[in-house]
């Protein structure tokens, strides 16, 4: 009889029972006080009945605590400061107001109680609010703890007993004896009270003069306070109203039902106010607004939230297509969300024009965002710490290390930490920018540089071109051609990255100069020297013998190139002077196991200290697989896309410099 909350439940309980899926037609009938059920097929009869039942001699020993109050519904509370306690009425109730009961059972004992917990609305009562006139519930008290119930009534009229009604107290049985009982109550119901709480804001607010509504307000929690009650008196008086909502300004308070009575005043101020909470309006009156009576900010309403991307990596230096594309989904949201509030603005102020540049940087638009940050006036903005940010930023594009220093240094004790190790860091590039020695905390030292091979093998012959030198190892070969090719070194490498396994995939036309080599009898190796005209210049050597081709690029450089496998960093400097080569141009192919092919990984220049991070790459910074045009040795240049990210096993780099000549080097991939 306890599963009947819903259908699920009564279903559930059924289906356990031996009961006949279809029951016949029972018959029912009701005469006096007397009620006849015949069944026509088997069936549980569960019945529920009230009793009288012995009250226990000693009250003391019924072992449960059992209280009952009442109140006022809408009045339940007093409040005294910050403390809320219960308002109950003892003495007169008002006929046809809501009252409710709040009833309390305490088990003091150290064993469970499974009681139950009749209650019942006082005589002449109505029950409201989903009560039931008589209610019996079945009710689990563990040691020591209290279980609240709650119903409520309200008395019709006087006109019974000179208005007075008795009430059976809420009661607790546990197997038929009596365990505890509420005190027994008289209720005096009347037409109108014969004494009134002056003191309440129930008749402050509707009986008391504008002077007590104050002083009230003075003394009250204006958070737990319902100004609604007031609210006529905004509406019929206009100088209570302005008083009112000066009141509630000076104390940070707002009202909706006070507020909106500016609009039949004509209070603009009230009005404007009124109109910042109207969240459902002002989102129909789109992104941005800024009028007399309405503005909408978006980062003030919280709408939208300048977002910091660190780190951010970018795949790709250069334009890929006719548009500018930007590869992270999540970056490519922020800023067309960006663009879409400042599409409402009708001029830029200095704070949209610093989260313009920003993203500008971020999309290596360099150009476009030193252009937008030198119009920014530092001074229209409410904080210069960003700006002076952004200056550092700026200067190490400009190649002006020492200017980015001066900035870093006035933020050396900036009390925010975060602030004061970004400009640290400022002020430790710009050293390393310079060749100093820079020992920074927590910093990985470079290991592990190798050199990558880039030499070509044959089985009928062997090439290898170095120190404008060609290098031949042989057997069996009597001559062999020798074919020189001037390149671009960018495009032999976006066609054949890998060239110690690709060497035969070269799209070369006509060679630039073509030259016999006859092999010494009795010889195996041979050194053969680069011609005068390609000895500091880009180059290609093909070598022709016995049916075979083997080719190898040259680059000539006047650079150094130390690569850390472990951490997917690489470092140029100049071969005679040590110092950082900048600005030098690198390019990343990734190689994938089990075949699975070549893909472009990203691009991207090195820094003031001549270093490049050619081996991180964001997390689903990939919306997809940029395709691009296959060149004629049929190598795939798709995107890497994240999920590929843990298949790479080799990485082909390529370091131009146009000052310093170009290298191509092949090294594994850094262990994630």
């Amino acid at each position: 009889a306890e599963a009947h909350r819903n259908f699920t439940e009564m279903m559930l309980a059924l289906a356990v029972l031996d009961l006949p899926f279809e029951a016949g037609a029972h018959a029912t009938k009701t005469e006096g006080n007397a009620f006849t059920l015949t069944v026509a097929s088997p069936a549980i009869a569960f019945v529920k009945r009230l009793r009288p039942i012995e009250k226990p001699a000693n009250d003391a020993g019924t072992g449960l605590l059992v209280s009952e109050g009442f109140y006022r519904q809408g009045d339940r509370y007093v409040e005294n400061g910050n403390e809320k306690t219960d308002k109950f009425v003892t003495d007169e109730f008002l006929s046809g107001v809501v009252y409710g009961a709040h009833v309390v059972v305490s088990n003091p004992g150290s064993a469970p109680a499974k009681v139950d917990l009749l209650t019942q609305i006082p005589r002449g009562a109505l029950p409201v609010l989903g009560s039931k006139a008589t209610r019996s519930q079945r009710v689990r008290l563990e040691p020591y703890a209290t279980e609240q119930l709650e119903y409520h009534f309200y008395f019709p009229d006087t006109a019974t007993n000179n208005g007075t009604f008795a009430h059976f107290p809420s009661g607790a049985t546990m197997a038929g004896k009596a365990v505890g009982a509420a005190k027994a109550m008289v209720f005096r119901v009347v037409k109108q009270l014969s004494k009134v709480d002056t003191g309440s804001w129930e008749y402050v607010s509707q009986q008391g003069s504008e002077a007590d509504v104050f002083a009230f307000l003075e003394k009250a929690n204006l958070a737990r306070l319902d100004l609604e009650r007031v609210a006529w008196r905004a509406r019929t008086s206009a100088d209570f109203f302005r008083r009112l909502v000066a009141f509630l300004d000076a104390h940070h308070a707002w009202s909706e039902p006070i507020h909106r009575y500016g609009l039949v005043h004509n209070d603009a101020a009230a009005v404007r106010e009124w109109l910042r909470h109207q969240d459902g309006f002002l989102a129909r009156c789109g992104e941005w607004l800024d009028t007399k009576l309405a503005k909408i900010d978006p980062v003030e309403r919280r709408t939208y939230e300048h977002l910091e991307y660190s780190p951010l990596v970018n795949q790709r230096a250069h334009r890929v297509g006719a548009e500018p594309r930007i590869a992270n989904p999540v970056l490519r949201a922020q800023y067309t969300r960006l663009l879409g509030i400042l599409a409402y603005r009708p001029k830029l102020d200095a704070a949209d024009e610093m989260a313009v540049t920003y993203h500008l940087f971020l999309q290596d638009r360099v150009e476009e965002a030193m252009a937008r940050f030198r119009g920014i006036s530092a001074d229209a903005l409410a904080t210069r710490l960003q700006h002076d940010y952004l200056r550092c930023y700026a200067a190490f594009y400009e190649e002006k290390p020492a200017d980015a220093r001066a900035i870093a240094a006035k933020y050396a004790t900036h009390p925010v930490d975060r602030w004061r190790e970004l400009f640290a860091e400022v002020s430790a590039q710009a050293d390393e920018a310079e060749g100093k020695t820079v020992a920074r905390k927590g910093d990985k030292p470079d290991r592990e540089r190798q050199h990558g091979e880039l030499a070509a093998a044959e089985p009928s012959f062997e090439l290898k071109v170095e120190n404008r030198t060609v290098a031949l190892t042989w057997k069996n070969l009597k001559e062999v051609t020798l074919n020189y090719y001037l390149m671009d070194p960018e495009f032999l490498f976006s066609s054949s990255p890998f060239v110690t396994r690709d060497s035969d995939r070269f799209g070369i036309i006509q060679p630039t100069e073509t030259a016999t080599q006859a092999l010494p009898a009795g010889k195996d190796t041979l050194e053969i020297a680069l011609p005068a005209r390609f000895a500091k210049a880009n180059v290609l050597v093909e070598v022709l013998g016995a049916g075979q081709r083997k080719a190898q690029a040259y680059h000539a450089n006047t650079f150094k190139l130390s690569v850390a496998e472990s951490h997917g960093r690489l470092e140029v400097t100049d071969r005679g002077s040590d110092k950082p080569v900048t600005k030098a141009y690198v390019k990343v192919y990734a190689r994938l196991a089990n075949g699975g092919g070549i893909r472009f990984m990203k691009d991207g220049y090195t820094d003031l200290r001549g270093k490049f991070d050619y081996a991180s790459v964001n997390d689903g910074a990939i919306a997809g697989p940029v395709p691009q045009p296959t060149d004629g040795n049929g190598i795939d240049h798709a995107t890497l896309r994240p999920d590929e990210v843990s298949r790479v096993e080799k990485l082909a780099i390529l370091v131009l410099s146009e000052t310093h000549g170009a290298a191509v080097k092949e090294v594994d991939a850094p262990r994630r």
